[in-house]
């Protein structure tokens, strides 16, 4: 049963399908990672209107050496950004922060040659700050590409996992439509017995 974005279905819309289970012993729950079994309908019931991508790859990463890991390489990477960047960004940020000051005050000026000339000064000194910093700025957009890369790579990792478990979930714990055809019937009694009584 294939549903790619269907996550959890209410029972009553499930009901409603009309669609009959046989009675038939559930099949186990499937290994899914390194021999681990994830029991999905606890998850459901236990995290009921929460990102259930999310708590099924919790559940699987607690079980999952090979996850955990992973998750802490990521975790990781992120601190080790932080630190590797904040030198470079505090003092581009004062640098900035100096060109913006220094061309507001060119409004200041009365004698309009000596105003182009100290604007002329200060966008040279900016294209020369510019050049000395390329080789940084251009690793912080490669490693802003790559970090949007990986952000996405995560969230496929996540949905590949989590996705066999809910659709296995779907396949063994879909209701059966009896209680629900049961309850049709009875309405479709009222609705005759009050039709019934209108037109006496």
């Amino acid at each position: 049963m294939k549903t790619a974005l269907l996550i959890i279905i209410p029972l009553f819309a499930v009901a409603m399908s009309c669609r009959s289970k046989p009675n038939a012993p559930a099949k186990p729950v499937p290994t899914i990672l390194e021999g681990k079994k994830i029991d999905v309908s606890s998850i459901i019931h236990k995290k009921r209107g929460a990102d259930l991508v999310e708590a099924l790859y919790e559940e699987l990463t607690a079980k999952s050496a090979e996850l955990q890991e992973l998750e802490e390489q990521i975790k990781s990477l992120q601190e080790r950004q932080i630190n590797a960047a904040d030198s470079f960004k505090r003092f581009d940020e004062r640098n900035r922060s100096y060109y913006d000051a220094a061309e507001k005050k060119l409004d200041a000026f009365q004698d309009s040659l000596l105003k182009k000339k100290i604007k002329t000064l200060i966008g040279e000194s900016r294209h020369d700050y510019a050049k000395l910093t390329h080789h940084f700025t251009s690793l912080d957009s490669l490693v802003r590409r790559k970090n949007s890369t990986i952000a996405d790579l995560h969230l496929i990792l996540k949905i590949t996992k989590t996705l066999p478990l809910i659709e296995q979930y779907q396949e063994e714990q879909l209701p059966t439509s009896g209680q629900m055809e049961e309850f049709n019937r009875h309405l479709d009694s009222l609705m005759h017995r009050l039709d019934s009584l209108g037109k006496s």
